[in-house]
């Protein structure tokens, strides 16, 4: 699979949806609020699935996405957050599973 590359788009290391970085910039992700274009986002990422009902799509259920907004998402993520970043997540009450394929779970 080919990783994607585009300096317009970016994909949320949390919940892997994809936005223009303008977007990210102005509203922050719609799923966790984050707006830390630079640390919680990557402009590299694989796969690509459109998401229009979460709550009755099986693949929304298996890629864990299914509480989110419906909209573009990557399949997988470049990059990871620090211990820190994860730990301030944790504190807001945000399940942090890494979106770069390293997660077992």
């Amino acid at each position: 699979m080919d990783k994607l590359s585009r300096s317009r788009s970016r994909a949320c290391l949390v919940c892997g949806i994809i936005l223009p970085y303008n977007t990210f910039a102005a509203k922050g992700c719609p799923n966790d609020g984050l707006d830390d274009v630079e640390t919680y986002t990557s402009p590299v990422f694989e796969g690509v699935m459109a998401m229009v009902a979460p709550t009755e799509s099986w693949v929304a259920r298996w890629q864990r996405i299914d509480a989110f907004t419906p909209g573009m998402y990557a399949t997988r993520v470049q990059g990871s957050l620090s211990d820190e970043m994860i730990d301030s997540l944790r504190q807001r009450g945000i399940h942090y599973r890494p979106r770069n394929g390293s997660s077992l779970d």
